[in-house]
């Protein structure tokens, strides 16, 4: 599911899919080299946004595929994976714990 980032103050996030529903997460994100901006989009496994799913939450912290923090990433449609897309740059975080 794809968000588009419609304000940021700090590490809350205002997002709004494509039907116009609001969706407010705090995010903290490392490995990201470029600053988001509003109008930016982030690309979530539905799940996380799922609050019926058993690891939902408002709060999450991402970084790089690469990184020993989170689950094994081995496609992009995995949950734990997001995309940002930002103005000409697709970059691909994984979700990270503890």
């Amino acid at each position: 599911m794809t968000l588009k980032i419609i304000k940021i103050d700090g590490m809350e996030y205002t997002l709004v899919d494509a039907d116009g529903k609001k969706y407010q997460l705090t995010l903290r994100f490392f490995d990201l080299e470029e600053q988001l901006f509003p109008g930016d989009m982030i690309k979530f496994h539905p799940n996380l946004l799922d609050k019926n799913y058993v690891e939902y939450s408002t709060s999450y912290i991402f970084g790089g595929l690469e990184k020993p923090y989170g689950r094994k990433i081995t496609s992009k449609d995995n949950v734990d994976c997001i995309a940002i897309k930002t103005i000409d740059k697709v970059v691909y975080l994984k979700r990270f714990f503890g």
